[in-house]
C-alpha cells in the first residue's frame, strides 16, 4: 500500500510538470535554460534558446527568448507577443503596449516612458508611426529600473517593454529582463567569439 501512495505522488508530480520559481514567468537568474521543457538552443546563435512556454507562461505572450552562458546560466530572458494587426498610426500596438505596461507596474511599480522620434526623420508624420518604429526612427517604451524607482526583485537589473513593427500594419510586443549577472554573461560571449580568431 505505501509503495502504491509513493508511486501515485511521484506520478502526479511528473505530470503536473515544473514547478515555477520565483521571478518573471516562473524564471530565476542563473538557472539552466534546459530545464525549461519547451526551450530548445537557437540555430546559430551561442547561448540563446527559444521556448514556445515557460513555468509561468502569459496568455499575451506566444514565444520566449532566454539567454545565457555556461558560467553564468540564464541572464536575459524576453517575451514577445502575437503579431498585431493594426493601422499605420499604430493605434493598436499602442494599446497593447498600455495594457501590458499596466500590469508590469502592478508588480514592479512606476517606470519611465520614452516616445521620441530621431531628428530629421523623414517618417515624423503620424500616419507614417509604424514605418519609423521599423526604421529605428522612432521608440515607443517603458523602463523599470533604480532611476524609475521601480520595486525590482529577483536579481532583476532593469526591465523594458517596447512596441515593435515587422512593416506598416504589422507589430508585436515585447518586454525583456536584464538579470544582476548579465554583464558577466556577455564578457563570457565575447572570450568565446574571440577564439575564432
Amino acid at each position: 500500500m505505501m509503495r502504491l501512495v509513493i508511486i501515485l505522488a511521484g506520478a502526479t508530480l511528473f505530470l503536473a510538470g515544473p514547478v515555477a520559481a520565483d521571478g518573471p514567468f516562473g524564471v530565476t537568474m542563473g538557472s539552466n535554460p534546459l530545464d525549461y521543457p519547451t526551450c530548445k538552443a537557437a540555430e546559430g546563435v551561442t547561448g540563446a534558446y527559444d521556448c514556445s512556454g515557460l513555468p509561468r507562461s502569459h496568455p499575451d505572450m506566444r514565444v520566449y527568448n532566454l539567454i545565457s552562458s555556461s558560467e553564468t546560466g540564464v541572464c536575459l530572458l524576453r517575451g514577445s507577443t502575437d503579431i498585431l494587426e493594426t493601422s499605420s498610426f499604430g493605434s493598436e500596438l499602442r494599446m497593447k503596449t498600455e495594457e501590458l505596461k499596466d500590469q508590469v507596474s502592478s508588480v514592479y511599480g512606476p517606470s519611465n516612458k520614452f516616445d521620441f522620434i530621431m531628428p530629421r526623420s523623414i517618417w515624423i508624420d503620424p500616419s507614417y508611426w509604424m514605418m519609423a518604429i521599423v526604421k529605428n526612427d522612432r521608440h515607443y517604451a517603458y523602463a523599470w529600473n533604480k532611476d524609475s524607482k521601480a520595486r525590482l526583485k529577483d536579481n532583476i537589473k532593469n526591465i523594458v517593454l517596447s512596441a515593435k513593427a515587422i512593416d506598416a500594419t504589422r507589430g508585436y510586443v515585447q518586454i525583456e529582463y536584464v538579470f544582476e549577472n548579465h554583464a558577466k554573461c556577455q564578457e563570457e560571449h565575447k572570450k568565446a567569439r574571440a577564439k575564432a580568431f
